[in-house]
């Protein structure tokens, strides 16, 4: 990588993953974040892939579980009530 960078050849090395998470510019660029998931525990997840000074974004929770924000979902951005949600729960719309 270093001869065909000093070349004038764009290239960059080919990590595994946990090279990758190891590596010392990711960790200088503090790109992994750490989150506790309810399921597989304490785990590094890639995090915002660039960092601006005024809004330099993150990573706010885990990715969820299956069907963690289905309720949510239906009743606050699709406005169903208890009841339209039950039937169609009931008609086996909804699994």
């Amino acid at each position: 990588m270093h001869i065909l960078q000093a070349a004038g050849v764009a290239a960059g090395a080919v990590l595994t993953t946990g090279e990758f998470v190891e590596d010392e510019h990711i960790k200088a660029r503090g790109f992994m974040e750490s989150f506790d998931h309810p399921v597989v525990g304490e785990k590094f997840y890639p995090g915002v892939p660039f960092k601006m000074s005024l809004t330099p974004g993150y990573i706010h929770r885990p990715a969820p579980c299956l069907g963690a924000d289905t309720e949510y979902i239906f009743k606050n951005l699709l406005g169903l009530s208890d009841e339209h949600i039950k039937q169609l729960d009931d008609e086996g719309i909804l699994m």
